[in-house]
């Protein structure tokens, strides 16, 4: 019998990320191939969704091996960047120059590459089931309005303090929500902003399994697109940097705030039809390593 076509190309040299992608692909039985930049060719990788790039070969030359990789497929290819730098700027710049569609911090690898993995192979995306463990207890709540949001963030900041989340961490996690919640009720419809009911209702859940505090908002739009995300990534670098503009956006303000409290932070799109943002919280690190740790992404659409 043929061996399964590999579903995701590693593209690194140090030995330790080759390690853990391995031990995550097999988790997932997920056929993978292992190999560097410099034996990169397009046929190699025609029928493979994800593309895994190690830290050290993020080379001068390898924009354009991965445009070669992009489009040598039939399908489209997802690309996954394991950061290893822990440098936050570093890498949201490498996010917007190289069109990264997930970020890893190499200290999450088993975990969150795993969920993409098993992501992908479903072609199911939605849901907080991928990010925690299996029979974990999930809490739902519905909303219409702004005014109803007050609840929800009680229950999940109720939660959090359940869980032994820092209560520093709590107030970000809570305020990223509340930023979440927003856009999803109003963005997709500003006109819905202004009579302050949004006209299509909109989705909370949260869930912790010791490991990660999740929250998902999700909305019956599905609006979000890849450039609303580079976008909103940019304006937030240009925020920190420069400062807020009075002109700034309420939405790329939202994502700034995002990045800045949540470990991990996944959109979920299914286009015309809805929208998912799920927010993670790494309840494993301590307050320190939390505010100045790489926070993940990923772009599922």
């Amino acid at each position: 019998m043929a061996s399964k076509p590999p579903r995701t190309l590693v593209i690194a040299q140090d030995p330790g990320t080759h390690t853990l992608v391995e031990r995550v692909t097999r988790d997932a039985r997920q056929p993978i191939r292992l190999t560097s930049v410099l034996e990169v060719t397009a046929d190699g990788a025609a029928d493979v969704p994800l593309l895994v790039l190690g830290e050290p070969e993020l080379t001068a030359d390898l924009p354009e091996h991965i445009e070669k990789l992009r489009a040598g497929g039939p399908t489209p290819m997802l690309i996954a960047l394991i950061d290893e730098s822990q440098d936050r700027r570093a890498a949201l710049d490498r996010v917007l120059a190289q069109h990264i569609d997930h970020l890893i911090p190499s200290a999450a690898i088993e975990d969150l590459l795993l969920a993409t993995l098993r992501k992908l192979d479903s072609g199911e995306y939605f849901g907080l089931e991928y990010y925690l463990r299996p029979g974990i207890e999930t809490l739902f709540w519905t909303l219409g309005a702004s005014h109803e949001k007050a609840v929800v963030l009680d229950e999940i900041k109720k939660i959090a303090g359940e869980v032994k989340c820092h209560p520093r961490i709590t107030d970000l996690l809570v305020t990223a929500v509340d930023e979440m919640i927003i856009n999803a009720l109003y963005r997709p419809d500003p006109a819905a902003e202004e009579a302050g009911q949004s006209s299509r209702p909109v989705t909370v859940a949260c869930g912790c399994d010791g490991r990660f505090l999740a929250v998902s908002v999700l909305d019956e739009y599905g609006r979000f697109r890849h450039q609303d995300l580079v976008d909103a990534i940019r304006k937030a670098l240009e925020h920190e940097q420069h400062g807020i503009a009075e002109t700034a956006a309420h939405a790329s303000l939202g994502f700034r705030l995002m990045l800045g409290a949540l470990s991990h932070l996944v959109i979920n799109v299914d286009p015309g039809r809805r929208t998912e943002i799920i927010g993670l919280v790494d309840l494993r690190r301590s307050l320190k390593d939390h505010r100045s740790a790489v926070p993940g992404l990923g772009m599922f659409t």
